[in-house]
């Protein structure tokens, strides 16, 4: 399913309205196909309009405030006692008079829960409930239910007697049914889709670490993973485990319970990737935040004051300064004061810089100014995997009097391998990891040489070209982003164990609905359990690429929830 969505997603299809539109056509098309063979369904017509009256049950008994729920409970003689039960906002207590129902007639006046004030005809009207499914199922009509007199000789049930005992019993029985079997899908479709999000964020994990922008197959590289795991576990679960869980007298709640203990697994190991992660992309600008990089090309140091911040920044003579959480306000402009400190003197000046959210930018402060270079500097890994073999750079320069196009020699130490590059501003390049002697060259002019440039694999460099007031161009490396060191078998392993908490959970709540499920309604309630899935799914799927990255912190905010919320399902209304 997570496999399905993600393909949808990335191809166009996979966005919240047309899934919402598919699982409108979903359900209508299942409920068209009932209608059609309407003729041949006598007992599912029966049925249908026996979860009718279910619904109206259950919508009397839940028009009580909550603070005054009445419960009929049954004593030893047999005798319906009344009882007001305060106990306000206790879900317990609601819960506890709908799984009792069985114990009091519900079409009785006596003992029907309806307000004092409310008159017998009125809450004999049809409810919002029975029009919904008239709609939904127009074969449940009284029109639909009434006898043939071709059939009626055969003695064959064609309507319902609302108030014969049968039929009363019948009722209670399957609205017992359907809360309990409600109390289990709800946590089920929530476990799964915690799942998928958990799944979802970890793919989102070697996305945002590995690459900025790609062709949409390269991520679905864990996806793949996924929906191995899922031929392989799938039928392991049916044929193996499954049943040496039953043979063990496993109930589908410690079947269940099991995949909650594999999703904890889960989350502890994105925890630790997402902790590596943090630890090694503290270079990436966090939400409504920028980065500003700032390159001093003067041979005196400058003192740097950001409209906001408190502290100052000071930039050595040829070297530059980084500062982190620069705040992009609604008008993405920033004044930078720059005063300069040359000998004895102080000058000032302000300027206004573009900023841009989750983004870093680079300013050079030059004899004629500040300048900034371009929108927004390049960043690690435009496009394509990892390749600790290979790394990334660009060029900043304040230079605004180059009369030849000057250019940029790597010679490799070892072999002499010379690798040219024209400098030009803010484009990104890509080389190979190893030792370098770099070579500024302009024109005719004596060049200048950087020895002993050593460049790793998995980062980004700049070369920072300026003039020293001398004949020939001087320049620096500096190491601007990377290393990422992300073990990819961490991904791997959260993928398995998402995989194996999905088939376990899956499994058993799946298990227990069919079980507790008329057989006739088994097509209908896979129908719908599958179109709520992949709507669900695909919401996570557009908000997870939305978002591109969750801190471990939100993460842990997530899974507590979900946890506290089926700890509270468990403990109060199953076990």
């Amino acid at each position: 399913m997570r496999f399905v969505c993600e393909l949808l997603f990335e191809t166009g299809l996979g966005n919240p309205l047309h899934m919402s539109i598919l699982a409108i056509l979903s359900v209508s098309a299942y409920f068209v196909f009932i209608s059609s063979w309407k003729r041949k369904m006598k007992n599912e017509i029966i049925l249908f309009k026996v979860w009718e009256l279910c619904i109206n049950h259950l919508f009397n008994m839940l028009r009580q405030p909550l603070h005054n729920i009445k419960i009929f409970k049954e004593n030893k003689r047999g005798i319906l006692k009344q009882e007001n039960v305060k106990k306000s906002g206790h879900y317990k207590v609601m819960f506890e008079s709908i799984l009792v129902v069985h114990t009091y007639t519900p079409f009785s006046s006596s003992n029907k829960l309806v307000p004092d004030t409310e008159t017998p005809s009125e809450s004999n009207s049809p409810g919002i409930w029975r029009k919904i499914i008239d709609f939904l199922c127009p074969f449940s009509n009284s029109t639909a239910n009434m006898p043939d007199k071709n059939e009626e000789d055969k003695g064959e049930i064609q309507y319902l007697d609302e108030t014969s005992p049968a039929v009363v019993k019948l009722v209670e029985e399957q609205t017992n049914m359907f809360f309990k079997t409600l109390i289990y899908f709800i946590p089920g479709v929530f476990m799964s889709n915690a799942i998928a999000f958990l799944m979802l964020t970890t793919v989102n994990q070697a996305e945002f670490s590995s690459r900025n922008r790609t062709h949409w197959w390269a991520d679905m590289d864990l996806q793949w993973y996924s929906a191995i795991f899922d031929i392989i576990l799938f039928p392991l679960n049916e044929f193996i485990v499954y049943p040496i869980l039953r043979k063990r007298n496993f109930s589908n709640l410690h079947i269940y319970l099991t995949g909650y203990l594999a999703l904890t697994l889960v989350v502890m190991c994105s925890l630790v990737v997402q902790i590596q992660l943090e630890d090694e992309l503290h270079f990436m600008p966090e939400e409504y935040t920028s980065n500003l990089r700032i390159f001093n090309t003067l041979p005196y140091s400058c003192t740097i004051n950001i409209a906001g911040f408190i502290n100052d920044t000071e930039v050595e003579p040829f070297e530059y300064a980084l500062e982190t959480g620069v705040p992009v306000g609604k008008s993405a402009k920033l004044w930078v004061t720059i005063t300069e400190k040359r000998n004895t003197t102080e000058s000032s000046r302000t300027y206004p810089v573009s900023v841009k959210a989750r983004k870093s930018i680079s300013v050079i402060i030059t004899k004629n100014g500040l300048f900034q270079n371009g929108d927004y500097d390049p960043t690690l890994f435009p496009a394509g995997e990892i390749n600790n073999s290979v790394s990334s750079f660009f060029v900043i320069h304040g230079l605004t009097s180059l009369k030849e196009s000057p250019s940029l020699n790597f010679i490799e130490t070892k072999t002499l391998k010379n690798t040219a590059f024209r400098i030009e501003r803010g484009i990104q390049h890509e080389i190979n990891a190893g030792t370098y002697t770099l070579e500024i060259k302009e024109g005719n002019k004596t060049s200048s040489e950087v020895n002993n440039v050593v460049i790793n694999g998995a980062m980004l460099y700049v070369v920072f070209i300026y003039d020293n007031e001398s004949e020939v161009l001087t320049g620096n490396v500096f190491l601007l982003e990377g290393p990422v060191t992300l073990q990819y078998y961490y991904l791997i392993l959260q993928v398995f164990l998402s995989n194996v908490a999905q088939v376990l959970s899956s499994v058993a709540y799946f298990t227990f609905m069919f079980e507790q499920s008329p057989p006739k309604l088994r097509g209908g309630i896979f129908t719908i359990l599958s179109v709520i899935q992949l709507l669900g799914l695909s919401f996570l799927t557009y908000y997870t690429k939305m978002k591109h990255f969750f801190s471990y912190s939100k993460l842990i905010t997530v899974y507590a929830s979900i946890f506290v919320f089926i700890y509270i399902l468990n403990v109060y209304f199953i076990v």
